[in-house]
């Protein structure tokens, strides 16, 4: 099925007149998602949660699964063209242009707008990344709770300026090859990381190990926040866990703030969440960004892992995400009830089998290569996110012509 918007004979495009209109006029329908609990795995659709969209496209590997009846699936369905938003808490007012490959559905904490036939839904998920939107989000989704929200209907009551379906159409093709080679970016850093992931895993952790003299604790091999100085900058580099990964390796965005204190960390270091639910979440990143020396600063729930001398630096990310450890380090967390954490010393007493060291050689060499191709894909990948969010607000508002902006796109692919 055609995405709505989408296949419409050219002729169609010319002539309209550019029109003020609300969200729910341009919408065949509107629609709250499946309240169900998500499944790691099993054989249902996949279940999209506000989580699964805070990036410029769904990573839709890591998108759990979930229970549906036939008639729930019909129901929640999700289809390639369909937009979602969040409607509760710090994500309120997020948005996603939805492609599928295979069953999905989504949770309650979304809204779904299924775009009438005459608007391209690409082009109206771009209006719901643009400043009157999320001055529309903030008026109306912070001012009720300490908890922000927003129904469908508030969502529905956005007005806009809605060009010809052909100009819509092009500003989404525009905007949208940046978006796509984003993605096949991502998916190349998937791929790159999935084969170190395999040759890693012929090397096992083993949380109680049968072999005692093989073993060794998880501090043998990896500092756990290790001394690092104070920063010499007056706003070093921070990175708050709101930018930390749910999937993947890449940190791909951070910010600079006076020296507050914090966790301290430099380049080849492993940043670990800790607190509930964001270890839960895998919210795990490896730190590749700094310049030579430079120190950076983080959140005080992360926990700094650092392979030791002798020890590839990559190492310790892969011990980090490992399912062995995860499931260690969760059940080691304690607390109350929704500030549960792990600390630094109950980790240590993760028990690993001895390395090979050939095999540790060959596996630095194939990482390190691995890495640095990610890393130039994460590089690649900031600029292109530059250019588009550069050239969204003047596209929307007409100040740049499409043919300009595609010539700016051009630069960059």
């Amino acid at each position: 099925m055609r995405a709505p918007g989408e296949g419409c004979p050219r002729a169609a495009w010319e002539g309209a007149v550019s029109q003020r209109v609300t969200l729910g006029e341009v919408s065949e329908r509107v629609d709250y998602g499946l309240t169900t609990s998500a499944v790691v795995d099993g054989d249902g659709p996949r279940f999209l949660r506000i989580t699964d969209i805070q990036n410029s496209f769904i990573d839709w590997p890591v998108v759990p699964h979930c229970k549906a009846s036939p008639l729930e699936v019909a129901k929640f369905e999700l289809r390639t063209g369909d937009v979602v938003v969040a409607r509760t808490g710090g994500s309120t007012g997020r948005s996603q242009w939805v492609k599928v490959d295979e069953p999905a559905v989504f949770a309650s904490y979304l809204v779904r707008f299924r775009m009438k036939m005459n608007f391209c839904s690409r082009f109206i998920a771009y209006v719901l990344s643009s400043a009157p939107w999320l001055h529309h989000v903030a008026g109306v989704a912070h001012g009720k709770s300490a908890q922000p929200n927003m129904s469908a209907s508030e969502m529905a009551r956005f007005e806009f300026n809605c060009p010809s379906l052909g100009e819509q159409r092009a500003i989404a093709e525009v905007l949208g090859a940046l978006d796509d080679k984003i993605a096949a970016n991502f998916a190349v850093a998937r791929t790159a990381e999935e084969l170190l992931r395999a040759d890693f895993e012929t090397w096992r952790t083993d949380e109680k190990p049968t072999r005692p003299r093989s073993s060794l604790r998880l501090t043998d091999l990896v500092e756990l926040n290790p001394i690092v100085a104070r920063p010499t900058e007056e706003e070093p580099v921070y990175v708050d866990m709101q930018k930390m990964p749910v999937s993947g390796m890449s940190i791909t965005d951070w910010s600079s703030r006076p020296a507050k204190g914090g966790a301290r960390f430099q380049n080849g270091d492993t940043l670990l969440a800790r607190i509930t639910p964001c270890l839960e979440n895998r919210k795990t990143g490896y730190v590749d960004f700094l310049s030579d020396g430079q120190i950076a600063l983080g959140s005080t729930e992360y926990i700094v892992m650092r392979s030791r001398s002798g020890i590839p630096l990559e190492f310790s990310y892969f011990i980090a995400t490992s399912e062995q450890f995860r499931t260690f380090a969760i059940r080691h967390m304690s607390g109350t009830s929704g500030r549960q954490r792990v600390s630094a010393a109950d980790l240590a007493d993760f028990q690993l089998a001895v390395p090979d060291p050939s095999w540790l050689e060959s596996f630095g060499r194939k990482a390190g290569a691995l890495f640095e191709l990610v890393k130039s894909q994460r590089d690649e990948n900031r600029t292109l996110a530059q250019t588009r969010d550069a050239l969204l607000p003047d596209l929307m508002s007409g100040q740049i012509r499409v043919k300009n902006a595609e010539k700016r796109v051009e630069e960059v692919l």
